[in-house]
């Protein structure tokens, strides 16, 4: 996969834990310190570089099985995945809480936040994809995002962040179809 690639599928899987740092900032202000602020950023940029390994791992065991179906495999996982983004993003109400910052929580909120990671991953899986190298991109590409996320969110509050999520669900969707299309 080209790095153009790479980097669409990292910007769209980062944009979870960017409106999650944008709305633990705005909810957290006071708290949110910049050592909380760093932590944030490691634990989601660790958790989202982990999983696409872990999911293509699972991927090669079932491989064999959809090896000829691999392009609508990845095609109906990227999709799913991007209209679920779209879907919270459009019902989640601006008065939502994260709660307190603790480790548990945070945590908690990574393993989410990489789910869609690990669905990634398996794709990877079925089109035949070397994985470590994106892992790491999606990995450092979280981390930036959710250090900017977590600034702008004590800064300016959660006036984009269900904007953002939006964003990241559109751009899977459409790589998505573009792996269909042209592999």
């Amino acid at each position: 996969m080209s790095f153009a690639g790479v980097l669409i599928i990292a910007l769209g899987l980062a944009m979870d834990a960017f409106t999650v740092a944008v709305a633990m900032g705005a909810t957290l202000r006071k708290q949110f310190k910049p050592f909380h602020i760093f932590m944030t950023a490691v634990f989601f940029g660790v958790f989202q570089a982990v999983m696409p390994l872990l999911g293509w791992l699972c991927g090669k065991l079932f491989a064999g099985f959809v090896n000829s179906y691999g392009h609508w495999v990845a095609f109906a996982m990227l999709a799913g995945i991007g209209t679920k983004m779209i879907w919270e993003a459009l019902k989640r109400g601006d008065d939502e809480e994260i709660g307190d910052f603790c480790f548990y929580h945070l945590t908690a909120l990574a393993f989410a936040t990489s789910i869609d990671a690990f669905a990634v991953g398996i794709s990877f899986a079925c089109m035949m994809t070397p994985v470590m190298a994106p892992a790491i991109k999606i990995g450092g590409v979280t981390f930036i995002l959710t250090l900017i996320g977590g600034v702008a969110g004590k800064v300016f509050g959660h006036i984009f962040e269900n904007k953002f999520e939006f964003a990241g669900g559109a751009v899977l969707i459409l790589l998505g179809f573009k792996i269909l299309l042209f592999g």
